[in-house]
């Protein structure tokens, strides 16, 4: 679609992708997301990350390892897409979990809080803060 807007002079610049992020099977490989973007590359657009957040729906109750693999995520995700040199910018779906979409959107079947965010609902920085600090420090 986007080579046929292109080819009509339709005047794009920049292709956003939002990234609601779950998973109840290990980290992903992200091959899809790596092939797309590198058709995109050979389009000349930039590349806007939105909407960045994990849904932890299906992940353990536990705290410190919900955490864990949450932080995991945007890590394997964050160090995939920033090989590619059209990302632009990053941004999440609000800060902290007491603000998360996720909270009343997709609730945890255990009725604990979703913790999709960097931050935790006090605002305290979470492993996921340090997942998405260091990945981007690494891109510099």
């Amino acid at each position: 679609m986007l080579q046929r807007f292109i080819k009509k002079g339709v005047p794009i610049q920049a292709l956003g992708v939002q990234a609601h992020l779950r998973t109840n099977d290990g980290i992903p490989t992200w091959n899809g997301l790596s092939k797309f973007l590198l058709e995109i590359e050979k389009l000349n657009l930039q590349v806007f990350v939105t909407e960045l957040d994990v849904d932890d729906q299906f992940m353990p109750a536990d705290i410190p390892e919900r955490d864990r693999q949450v932080a995991d995520i945007y890590r394997s995700f964050l160090e995939n897409i920033l090989r590619h040199n059209s990302v632009k910018a990053v941004l999440t779906w609000c800060l902290s979990d007491r603000d998360s979409w996720l909270q009343n959107f997709r609730p945890r079947k255990d009725g604990l809080p979703q913790r999709p965010l960097p931050f935790d609902a006090q605002l305290n920085p979470k492993p996921a803060f340090f997942a998405v600090r260091d990945s981007l420090a690494a891109k510099s």
